[in-house]
């Protein structure tokens, strides 16, 4: 039986899982596809522009159902202020499924 505690415990990183910032990493933004696709990533340049976040979009995917479309984008962070900031701002964006 799991317990809260240890389903904590497995939510906390590694030592070796830490995250060392600055970082570099591929950011996934999934929209759901009844949102102007090209409005969704012009709200998300614009947050990232906002945050001053180094970014690239790397390429855009439908979805097999073609319900959703997903982001790919290139992002460098420099500190964990930044990166939360990152995804408090994307919740604010309509239509944003999630991102990883």
């Amino acid at each position: 039986m799991t317990t809260s505690k240890d389903r904590q415990q497995q939510a906390q990183p590694a030592p070796s899982e830490t995250l060392v910032f600055p970082t570099t990493y591929e950011l996934k933004v999934v929209v759901e596809l009844d949102q102007q696709t090209g409005a969704s990533k012009q709200e998300i340049e614009r947050m990232l522009l906002r945050l001053k976040i180094p970014f690239s979009f790397l390429e855009v995917k439908l979805s097999s159902r073609q319900s959703y479309v997903s982001h790919s984008i290139r992002v460098t962070l420099l500190d964990k202020e930044q990166m939360d900031s990152l995804y408090r701002e994307l919740k604010q964006i309509p239509g944003i499924k999630f991102a990883l």
